[in-house]
Order: structure tokens, then C-alpha cells, then sequence
């Protein structure tokens, strides 16, 4: 008798339900676990408004803070990385061999029309207001079981964004796909974990840049009225160019591979011939 009066208050006591902040802290746990490193792929808007391939490779010191993004797609950043440090976030320009440095706290990726930065902590969101979490939804992703999480912007003109969903894989706890929307519904990011692993980096593995010959820096001063200085501009001299500089942190002695350059050169428009005439 007793042990079905215990199965009986077993079934009545309700279900406690997981809540997304719950599901962020398990996420994190696993991602600050140490280096990692992975692929994102799926679609990106691009700065005019276009929906463009994204293939996307993350790689992640949690220690130090640092991350760096490299792209193989769109075509138009193809070779270009991004490199977020605590207090800078240098963008790699392959075409120009250029590096633009931003602060942080103002940091954007060259050449894409979102913010890539807003999928780095989803926990935070919600913790700063930027967005209210819906109570995470059990599903299945690709025959996996998994969670399925909807946020909505409070303010969508300063997030950027007006409604993200998540998927979360349950074991082991991680993120399978993230899709930010604009308030009138279309896609502004479609971006899904094809791969993960744990990995061995360090510092001056993801804080690196090309060698170079020539440094010149561009500074634009304050505009009148107070206006916000804009970005250190690195120029390193052009294409695939080796050298070294004391200006950016410490560099691999490797130049740019040829094939990468005659790869990314190759989609560039033919250029008319010159009239000598």
C-alpha cells in the first residue's frame, strides 16, 4: 500500500521546466570547458540587404576571451578573419592585406549587414533586458532530441534584431542552429553547428596576422561637435605581400599561400585593357 501511495505523489508533483537561462548556463559549461573549435554554415545578410552562403570557422580561447572568425563564405569575405580580443577586434582584410582595429565596445565585422557578435552570449541577452526568453519547447532537430528556444527583442532598432530561435542539442548540451529574424520576418542570420571540437590553441595562435612589409596608420581625428573617432586603419601594402610589423601582435612567419591569393584574386572582374593610344 505504501508503495503505491508513493508512486501516486511521484506522478502528482509537477514537472519542474527547464527555463533558456538554464539551458545558456549548460551550454557555456561545456563551451568554457577549454579551446574549441567550430563550423557554422547556412545563410548571412549581406550589407545590401542580400541573403548570402555563409561557411563560417570559430575558433575559441575562453581564458583569455579571444575569438577568431574566419570565413570561407560569402565569396566577398572568403580569406578574411576577425580576431575579438577583450579590449580590440581586429578585422583582417585579405584583398588589401589590411587590418581595421575597432574597439570593442564598438566592434562590427567589415562587410556583413549583421552583427555576428550577438550570437557570442545568448544568456547575456536576456540578462541585460535585450530580450525576453519564451519557455524552451522540447523537439527533435535532424532526429535528435533537443530544446527549442524563441526570444524577442525589446527594443528590436537597438538589438538589431527583432525575434531569434535557438535549437539546443540535449546531450551532450550544445547549440545546433540560431536564426535572428527583422521585424518584418525576414532572415537576417541562419547559422547552424555542422561540427564541434575541443582543441589545443593559444594565444599567439589566434591573434595573428600575415607578415607584412609596410605599416602606414590612418587616423581620423574627432569631428566637430564630438562626433566618435573612427577605426585605426593598418594598411600593410597590398595582396599577398610578406614582411613583418611591430604593430599588430606577434605574426606566423608564413606568408598567404600563392593558391589562396590566385583564388581570391580570380574573382575580381577582369580588368579593361589600357589605351596606349
Amino acid at each position: 500500500m505504501k508503495r503505491w501511495l508513493s508512486l501516486l505523489l511521484l506522478f502528482a508533483l509537477p514537472v519542474l521546466a527547464v527555463s533558456a537561462e538554464d539551458l545558456y548556463d549548460r551550454v557555456n559549461a561545456e563551451l568554457e570547458k577549454g579551446p574549441w573549435q567550430a563550423r557554422l554554415v547556412g545563410q548571412i545578410v549581406g550589407p545590401g540587404g542580400d541573403l548570402q552562403p555563409a561557411d563560417i570557422v570559430v575558433k575559441t580561447l575562453p581564458a583569455e576571451k579571444i575569438v577568431r572568425i574566419e570565413f570561407q563564405k560569402p565569396d566577398a569575405l572568403a580569406d578574411n578573419y576577425v580576431v575579438v580580443t577583450p579590449d580590440k577586434v581586429y578585422n583582417y582584410l585579405f584583398l588589401t592585406n589590411q587590418v581595421v582595429v575597432y574597439p570593442r565596445a564598438k566592434a562590427r565585422i567589415e562587410g556583413l549587414g549583421f552583427d555576428l557578435s550577438r550570437m557570442g552570449d545568448l544568456r547575456e541577452l536576456g540578462e541585460k533586458g535585450e530580450v525576453e526568453w519564451d519557455e524552451p519547447e522540447e523537439t527533435t532537430f535532424e532526429g535528435r532530441p533537443a530544446w527549442h528556444v524563441v526570444g524577442k527583442a525589446a527594443d528590436p532598432d537597438t538589438a538589431g534584431f527583432a525575434r531569434v530561435e535557438v535549437w539546443i542539442a540535449k546531450k551532450p548540451v550544445r547549440l545546433l542552429r540560431t536564426v535572428f529574424f527583422s521585424g518584418s520576418g525576414e532572415v537576417l542570420s541562419d547559422l547552424e553547428w555542422a561540427s564541434f571540437e575541443h582543441a589545443s590553441f593559444t594565444k599567439d595562435d589566434l591573434v595573428s596576422f600575415p607578415p607584412r612589409r609596410r605599416v602606414d596608420r590612418e587616423e581620423i581625428k574627432r569631428a566637430p561637435g564630438g562626433a566618435p573617432k573612427e577605426p585605426d586603419r593598418i594598411r600593410t601594402g597590398r595582396g599577398c605581400v610578406a614582411g613583418t610589423s611591430a604593430a599588430l601582435p606577434r605574426e606566423p612567419s608564413a606568408a598567404p599561400a600563392p593558391a589562396a591569393c590566385r583564388r581570391r584574386f580570380a574573382r575580381l572582374p577582369a580588368r579593361p585593357p589600357r589605351n596606349r593610344s
